[in-house]
């Protein structure tokens, strides 16, 4: 099976090591470079019985040394109105704890 957030990813990553950049369309993000980072992270919230799981696709660091998380998404962009815009949003704030946890403290 194709799967073409890894494809995205892999995509990225080989970009910016052939050419030391990033590809044209990640440049309103001011990224600046690839940071290494857990494929899987988990923090547990035993007060409330919880583990948060996250599993970002991409962490990069930006110009202002900020760490700017990315889960690709391969259906179309539906602008403001996609009904699961929502959702995606709620997915990458629940990774921010996650990478926090790992002592990454400019997640945002």
């Amino acid at each position: 099976m194709f799967n073409l957030d890894l494809f995205e990813k892999n995509y990225v990553e080989a970009y910016y090591k052939a050419f030391d950049k990033f590809p044209k369309w990640l440049d309103a993000l001011d990224l600046y470079s690839i940071v290494d980072f857990p494929a899987k992270m988990t923090m547990e919230f035993p007060k409330y019985d919880i583990t948060l799981v996250g599993m970002p696709d991409a962490v990069f660091m930006t110009g202002s040394r900020k760490l700017c998380l990315v889960d690709y998404k391969s259906a179309k962009f539906k602008g403001e109105d996609d009904p699961f815009l929502p959702a995606y949003e709620a997915q990458l704030l629940g990774y921010v704890p996650c990478v926090r946890d790992t002592g990454r403290r400019h997640a945002a």
